[in-house]
């Protein structure tokens, strides 16, 4: 059981937390991220650089644990989201995204960095392992399991090179048109799999009417 003394460090440690995720991010507004030192973020969290050291031992762990950060929060936005082959349910979805990326300078900054790679595959790892779960109750065998997999695979590429294009260009076309081709690009690729499910849906729900 926590007392109050431990609740107390706790708070201060996560309210220092915030301020060096705070300070991060204000400064990836202003310069590039690889150039962002400790002495920068202290400068702008207004801590000392021994509370910094607390937290992390140096600006790559920082870094990864900003990563970690918007990809529990971008799980957060899946948790409303529910693959069902309705466009404005996608295009609501992909304008969501995109507007957490237009929030988050520094995460605009990762998907066109050439070290983007470990962070796109966090992403992807994380969409992959969404979907099917998602839509676990619409499998009917295991080639329709198989014909998912692929199709995920191909819709999610599509939309991180959507994404990269986006941000590098400095977000020039706006959030919903941005939302729109996404939409458009996950519902090309997974197509296949929802007619495949409609259609078996549709045999099981003749074969029912026969049996009656």
């Amino acid at each position: 059981m926590e007392t109050g003394t431990q609740k107390k460090m706790d708070e201060r440690y996560r309210i220092v937390e915030e301020a060096i995720f705070g300070a991060f991010e204000r400064l990836a507004r202003e310069k590039e991220v690889g150039k962002i030192t400790v002495s920068d973020v202290i400068r702008q969290a207004g801590i000392a650089r021994g509370s910094f050291y607390n937290h992390y031992k140096d600006m790559p762990s920082l870094l990864a644990a900003m990563e970690d950060r918007t990809l529990r929060e971008i799980r957060e936005m899946l948790q409303s989201f529910h693959p069902n082959g309705h466009r404005q349910d996608c295009e609501m979805f992909f304008l969501s995204t995109c507007h957490y990326i237009e929030e988050h300078p520094y995460l605009a900054t990762v998907i066109t960095s050439v070290n983007a790679e470990s962070y796109i595959r966090k992403a992807l790892l994380l969409f992959h392992h969404y979907v099917p779960v998602a839509t676990k109750n619409l499998l009917q065998n295991a080639e329709s399991a198989t014909l998912l997999n692929y199709n995920i695979a191909y819709a999610i590429g599509g939309i991180m090179g959507i994404l990269h294009r986006w941000t590098s260009g400095n977000f020039k076309e706006p959030a919903e048109e941005v939302a729109r081709i996404a939409a458009n690009a996950y519902l090309f690729g997974m197509a296949p799999y929802y007619k495949a499910v409609k259609f078996q849906t549709a045999v099981s729900e003749q074969k029912q009417k026969e049996d009656v």
